[in-house]
């Protein structure tokens, strides 16, 4: 997974139960009961990614808008980041839910 923070770097690698186990806490901000913030990317990604959104963009081909109220969004997965996309979710976004969440099982 591309650029990911250093904290976050291990996750893609090791098992979704070893990921379970990670300090959470110390990895993820609350900013109210249930509500979590956390850098993810490098910012050398983040600046990466919006030069080629705008360069698709640019490009002219089809480009889907995550919902109708949003006319700036676009749907990565149309750009070909669907495998990373679908990458983190699995193995960062589910299991760290899963930890954060645990009493609502």
């Amino acid at each position: 997974v591309p650029s990911l923070r250093p904290c976050f770097l291990d996750t893609t690698t090791t098992t979704p139960s070893t990921v379970l186990d990670l300090d959470w806490p110390s990895l993820v901000t609350e900013v109210g009961p249930g509500i979590y913030e956390f850098d993810l990317f490098s910012h050398d990604f983040c600046n990466a990614l919006i030069d080629e959104v705008d360069a698709f963009e640019l490009s002219k081909l089809p480009c889907r808008r995550p919902n109708t109220m949003n006319k700036l969004g676009l749907v990565v997965n149309d750009m070909g980041l669907e495998p990373i996309m679908t990458c983190i979710v699995e193995r960062l976004i589910a299991p760290m839910c899963k930890a954060l969440y645990r009493q609502e099982e």
